[in-house]
């Protein structure tokens, strides 16, 4: 009975340490691509395409532009200044 228990519950911990290990391994493939350069490129594909379809979709730009504010275009030449600015002191 006990026994039982622990697998259950090691089971139920499995899947999420699954999911943040494949999440870590898509980071590293997104970073370095020389460890998967065929997984690396279809990730660059499907981001492509995934861009692209939201583009199209008025709907998703209008979430954006209203979620953002539209300040991220008129505010990144400042935040990037600010940034340069306390990197270089």
């Amino acid at each position: 009975m006990r026994v039982e228990q622990r697998a259950r519950r090691a089971r139920g911990m499995a899947w999420p340490v699954r999911i943040g290990l494949l999440g870590c391994l898509g980071t590293a493939i997104w970073q370095e691509p020389t460890l998967a350069p065929d997984l690396h490129d279809g990730m660059k594909s499907a981001v492509a395409s995934i861009e692209a379809r939201l583009e199209e979709n008025e709907q998703v730009a209008a979430f954006f532009k209203s979620w953002t504010g539209e300040r991220l275009a008129q505010d990144a030449p400042n935040l990037s200044a600010s940034l340069t600015d306390a990197l270089s002191n």
